[in-house]
């Protein structure tokens, strides 16, 4: 019980970092920013150990891939806020959120969060801020702790979702709120697919 607690809590901070992020990346504190991103990838990577270790259920589990979504959601809206990206710009990218909506599919936010992500690290190492090491330091062991999941549930799930928004394909239900629902192993990956 203790570690699906702990796994909300993380979750949850999660909440907080998205909240942040457009003050932040806004006002160009690269250190701040890069401090605060490696903590969102920090609390994810650990949740998700966390949740998966125990047998019983998290309460913000269903919102894990959302609040992702939100800390990138943030990060664009701070690009934009520093005049970095062209609003329209940060506009078309944040559709993806809408996409990803109301099609029940996670592949729209999940480029959307990949661009942020890539468009914030690409400032952050041209700035040379102080800091800009911190979230590359990071990602490097993340990814390598997490390799077997990264390529078999998420670039599963992105690119089975890709194929579905191609054949015109929407899911039924609260289907984008879990990866592991979308990589195309998983039972449910096919289930409720309906044309519209």
């Amino acid at each position: 019980m203790r570690r699906a607690l702990l796994a909300d809590a993380l979750t949850g901070s999660r909440f907080l970092i998205a909240a942040a992020m457009p003050a932040v990346v806004g006002s160009r504190s690269w250190d701040w920013g890069s401090v605060l991103i490696t903590m969102a990838w920090l609390s994810d990577f650990f949740d998700g150990r966390l949740a998966r270790s125990t047998p019983h259920d998290t309460r913000l589990g269903e919102w894990d891939f959302r609040v992702d979504a939100l800390v990138g959601a943030g990060i664009l809206v701070g690009l934009g806020i520093a005049s970095i990206l062209p609003i329209w710009v940060v506009a078309v990218f944040l559709l993806a959120l809408g996409a990803t909506v109301l099609t029940n599919n996670p592949t729209p936010a999940m480029l959307m969060i990949g661009v942020s992500y890539a468009v914030f690290l690409w400032f952050v190492l041209n700035e040379a801020a102080n800091l800009a090491l911190l979230p590359v330091i990071a990602v490097i062991p993340l990814t390598v702790l997490d390799w077997r999941r990264f390529t078999t549930v998420i670039l599963p799930a992105f690119f089975h979702g890709a194929a579905q928004l191609l054949k015109g394909h929407v899911a039924r239900g609260d289907h984008a709120s879990a990866l592991d629902d979308w990589s195309p192993k998983s039972p449910r990956s096919t289930q409720g697919d309906r044309v519209e």
